[in-house]
């Protein structure tokens, strides 16, 4: 059996989707949890609505703390053999549950890892994992775990679209950070690698993200983003030389500063957007982690992304990203 643990705030207006999606699934052998994170609007009142309707729906209340704090008090109560996250304003493919259990089953792995779709309204489009479809040691991926010079940061960086053994997220006492506003998943993920054994990746679509302006996706604006996992990472006793930490530092400081110039440097007037991405560019840890970086392992986007940073063509970038990034990543897979 499964347990599906999902987060619920502030997300009415797609959040009975999103259950819909889970009834509607080919493999039915779960329990659905969903966890009231103290939500101001109408969720609490649709959790216990959708919970007399399916005997398999559990709810839990709670008061606010963040999409961490809910997901580890799903998993406080989940019986499930195996567990899977989903955010609230996101849906699964009808056949998605059954093919990551296959994949598990199959491959006899702790935990396996799909492939999702950006959604944006009814549009979707396909993005593969970085690794091929396979089985994996975790210890054989930890030198490129936390930034393997692609742009795209942690290589697994969601809990969702994922299905984990459960008896391997409790033996190693596995919970996410409270508190941590950003790269929860990552972090998570991370120790799971530093603990568990082995992984798959399938290529099929397991997942649909949506893309919208909805509670669930990151807030840039709340704290710089991705900062704050270094200051975990480099308390957190692990062999860090041994899987190259300071290469993968390095490599991770370019990748923040691409993302804080996606989503702040085309909102700003023209002067002020290209100071900023200037001085984005120019910082004296981007230039470091520059020589780190792997473009030939890069997609169309992120390479011609890097290629702007290391060459420092600010004005192309602005261009780029104010005309022509809005439209591309609709259409071309990141």
């Amino acid at each position: 059996m499964i347990s599906i643990i999902i987060p619920v705030y502030r997300a009415e207006t797609f959040f009975d989707e999103c259950v819909r999606s889970i009834l509607a699934q080919s493999y039915n052998n779960f329990e659905l949890i969903l966890v009231d994170d103290g939500s101001p609007d109408r969720c609490p009142e649709l959790c216990d609505k959708w919970a007399i309707t399916d005997a398999r729906i559990k709810v839990i209340h709670k008061q606010n703390g963040g999409v961490s704090s809910a997901r580890n008090s799903g998993l406080e109560i989940a019986s499930g053999e195996y567990i899977c996250f989903v955010d609230s304003d996101d849906t699964i493919p009808v056949n998605g549950l059954q093919t990551l259990v296959s994949s598990i089953e199959q491959s006899n792995v702790d935990v396996v890892f799909g492939m999702f779709q950006f959604q944006y309204g009814d549009k979707l489009l396909p993005h593969a994992l970085r690794l091929p479809k396979g089985k994996y040691l975790f210890k054989d991926v930890l030198n490129d775990f936390i930034d393997d010079g692609t742009l795209g940061g942690f290589l697994l960086g969601s809990a969702c679209a994922a299905l984990y053994k459960r008896k391997v997220i409790m033996a190693n006492h596995l919970r996410f950070m409270e508190g941590l506003k950003n790269n929860e998943d990552g972090l998570f993920n991370f120790e799971l690698a530093l603990d568990a054994d082995s992984f798959a990746v399938v290529n099929t679509p397991v997942y649909n993200y949506r893309q919208d302006d909805v509670p669930s996706k990151p807030n840039r604006m709340n704290e710089n983003f991705g900062e704050k996992v270094f200051d975990i990472l480099d308390m957190k006793e692990w062999p860090k030389d041994k899987y190259q930490y300071e290469i993968q530092k390095a490599r991770r400081n370019v990748t923040l500063v691409w993302w804080d110039i996606l989503h702040f440097a085309a909102d700003y007037p023209f002067l002020k957007s290209l100071a900023f991405i200037r001085k984005n560019v120019n910082h004296p840890n981007v230039r470091k982690g520059i020589n780190y970086m792997k473009p030939e392992r890069m997609n169309l986007y992120k390479r011609v992304i890097f290629y702007l940073m290391k060459y420092r063509l600010c004005l192309t970038f602005y261009f780029l990203l104010k005309y022509v990034m809005p439209v591309m990543q609709k259409k071309v897979a990141r």
